[in-house]
């Protein structure tokens, strides 16, 4: 993928407990440490790549740790936020079967 320039998107929302926060397994277990073994690959193949950073009411409380993670540690040059915010009622506003769609 070098080879042909390819940007790579790869999801993390933070430093461990800002991303384990909103992202485990089906299985209910941590992914940090596999996404950030594939920014190590990444970088050790020098496949460049875009952090995907959900901003969620999790980690939006701690801005400047999430920057200078991504900045320092991951070390991106390409960062894209995405806001998903819920409404503070949203279980009960959304549609009773909201959770059981199947795709």
């Amino acid at each position: 993928m070098a080879e042909q320039s390819f940007l790579v998107g790869l999801s993390i929302d933070g430093p461990r407990a800002l991303h384990d926060f909103y992202r485990p397994t089906k299985k209910g277990k941590p992914t940090f440490d596999k996404v950030f073994q594939a920014t190590q690959l990444l970088k050790r193949y020098g496949i460049q790549f875009s952090t995907l950073t959900t901003v969620n009411r999790h980690n939006a409380s701690e801005p400047l740790a999430v920057y200078r993670f991504l900045r320092d540690e991951v070390g991106t040059s390409y960062m894209q936020f995405i806001p998903c915010v819920e409404p503070r009622q949203f279980e009960r506003s959304a549609p009773r079967n909201c959770r059981q769609i199947s795709w």
